[in-house]
């Protein structure tokens, strides 16, 4: 289960859903005789496995998952960090963003940095869902300060203060930093948040330039 819980966040956010269905099944299976397993890489994939499965519109199956992983708890924060990191970006795709962004920020309080970094992104998610922008302005730097810390954190970081930059009505530096961000996530090879940066373009951009940064480059779907 070490090795399908890697698996299982890699191929999330390389998009590749159908390959992604069975090497979840597989660690279900194996989760289901070892639940009370003390892990958060297995706890981890399990709640991984309920972000691609609500992201895909199988919502029973997904609270399903989310039922079967232990819950986080500050007061024993070196485990767990990881898979509650994982619950909290399941809330938001469950439209529930400041019950994600609650749980991220406790994760992220903890003193274990691997969870942390994953945590960071979390959050910058979910102020963005909640259109926080006095909290978001104010956590960037801090996200910022991580960036050497998780591949996806500079490219996030570039998405949230383009948001922002949109907002107050800089198109310019928007552009630019939504341009940098989708570059970051295309070298990355992380198609899914390429294709919301590209949304994000098309939404501040002119109308002639929204159709050429769009294209046919929607949000990978299980097909």
């Amino acid at each position: 289960m070490h090795a399908t819980g890697f698996v299982i966040a890699a191929l999330f956010w390389m998009g590749r859903w159908q390959d992604l269905v069975p090497v979840l099944d597989e660690h279900v299976a194996a989760f289901a005789l070892e639940s009370d397993t003390k892990c958060e890489l297995l706890h981890g994939g399990i709640l991984a496995g309920a972000s691609l499965l609500e992201h895909l519109g199988d919502h029973d199956a997904a609270r399903e998952l989310v039922g079967m992983a232990a819950p986080f708890s500050a007061s024993d924060p070196l485990w767990g960090g990881y898979a509650d990191g994982w619950r909290a970006r399941f809330q938001i795709l469950a439209g529930d963003p400041l019950d994600g962004l609650q749980r991220a920020e406790a994760v992220f309080a903890s003193a274990h940095p691997w969870p942390r970094f994953h945590a960071a992104t979390v959050i910058m998610e979910a102020l963005i869902s909640l259109d926080d922008r006095d909290a978001l302005t104010e956590f960037l730097p801090t996200a910022r300060d991580l960036r050497e810390g998780l591949a996806i954190l500079p490219p996030t970081c570039d998405r949230a203060e383009g948001h922002l930059a949109a907002a107050d009505g800089d198109i310019a530096k928007a552009l630019r930093l939504l341009g940098l961000a989708l570059e970051g996530f295309e070298r990355l090879g992380v198609p899914f948040e390429a294709a919301r940066t590209r949304e994000a373009l098309a939404a501040v951009a002119p109308p002639d330039a929204a159709a050429m940064l769009c294209g046919d480059h929607s949000i990978p779907t299980s097909d």
